[in-house]
């Protein structure tokens, strides 16, 4: 149930970010969508990428650009190919670089693809081997932020960005009914605090996390962080991207702490 929820929440999230880039009058809000497109790295945002390389904005079609070749979808290519004419030179040293790294992807892809072959035992995950999981991690109800207002909306987002993270580690698994020889956790998440502040020429949002690792008798064994910071120009910095960028801060927040639990839970 939960993996269903996730995908749905991605899912809407991709659409509203989609239609905010192909059909926002603003070019900072069309802007700031094309980048949160290229950090979430979905291939569901692919089309509206590629769309997005026709704007009349230079800008937001540079940026989708680097959105596309951060992806890495093959899709993209002719797309590409064709932003090489653009009008504007930056557009078209961005789409260079795209294209350089699509085709570096897919090249790495094939190798991996020849070296999965070559292990037909193995059980295979989307880019490569995947091991057996060796830990189950139960997460238990997340906590909000330091605003009131939003708290409970990002509580549910941590939850979810976690257990994306969780799910995708072979290491890790958070089946309700695990293997008895894994080592079991359980993790209480929290937001320590996410706000806004003026720096220089930027608008910093940043956001703090907080995990707690415990054994199933309730023993505190660990409490791991992660933080993060999205910077956007003040010049382009409008207050209805507030949320959004709450949301990439907290993104990258909680990629930050996955890191440092898999850490101590290799220790």
């Amino acid at each position: 149930m939960a993996g269903r929820g996730e995908r749905a929440w991605a899912v809407d999230r991709i659409s509203s970010l989609s239609a905010t880039l192909l059909g926002d009058r603003d070019e900072k809000t069309r802007i700031a969508a094309a980048i949160a497109l290229g950090r979430l790295a979905d291939r569901r945002g692919v089309d509206a990428l590629m769309r997005a390389l026709g704007d009349k904005s230079k800008l937001v079609r540079g940026v989708a650009a680097s959105a596309l070749g951060h992806i890495g979808d093959a899709r993209a290519i002719s797309s590409l190919e064709k932003a090489l004419s653009d009008s504007s030179s930056e557009v078209r040293k961005r789409a260079r670089t795209a294209l350089t790294e699509l085709r570096s992807k897919d090249a790495k892809r094939a190798q991996t693809q020849t070296l999965v072959s070559a292990r037909p035992h193995a059980s295979v995950g989307f880019e490569g081997v995947r091991a057996e999981p060796r830990f189950h991690v139960l997460l238990k109800a997340t906590q909000g932020g330091n605003d009131k207002a939003l708290s409970p909306v990002l509580a549910k987002l941590l939850g979810q960005l976690l257990r994306k993270e969780l799910d995708e580690n072979p290491d890790i698994t958070t089946d309700p009914q695990p293997e008895k020889r894994l080592k079991q956790f359980v993790i209480d998440s929290a937001i320590r605090r996410i706000w806004h502040e003026s720096k220089g020429p930027f608008v910093e949002t940043s956001c703090e996390v907080k995990l707690t690792v415990s054994d199933p008798d309730g023993r505190i064994l660990s409490i791991v962080t992660g933080a993060a910071t999205v910077q956007t120009g003040r010049a382009y910095y409008k207050a209805n991207m507030s949320n959004q960028l709450q949301e990439q801060a907290l993104e990258n927040a909680v990629k930050g702490a996955h890191q440092n639990l898999v850490t101590f839970l290799n220790r």
